[in-house]
């Protein structure tokens, strides 16, 4: 195994959850029982996780793989 960077401090999300909106990244936040669609800021990304810069807290929870059905402020329900 080649180690090109490591940071275990660093605040990670699984890439499933992130997508593109323009040209920014965005995850959905839950936030009570609704999805918030917050911009985040990304550094190294891999094939399973990415850094988070910005825009995300340690203990925020997101909602990863997302179907297409999920939008800003919809009500939602855990699984």
């Amino acid at each position: 195994t080649i180690v090109l960077w490591q940071d275990d401090d660093a605040l990670r999300v699984p890439i499933g959850a992130i997508f593109r909106s323009g040209e920014a990244w965005h995850v959905y936040v839950v936030s009570g029982r609704r999805a918030v669609e917050r911009e985040i800021e990304i550094g190294q990304i891999n094939d399973d996780i990415a850094e988070v810069l910005g825009g995300l807290e340690e203990g925020d929870r997101v909602i990863v793989n997302p179907s297409s059905s999920v939008a800003d402020g919809q009500r939602i329900s855990e699984r």
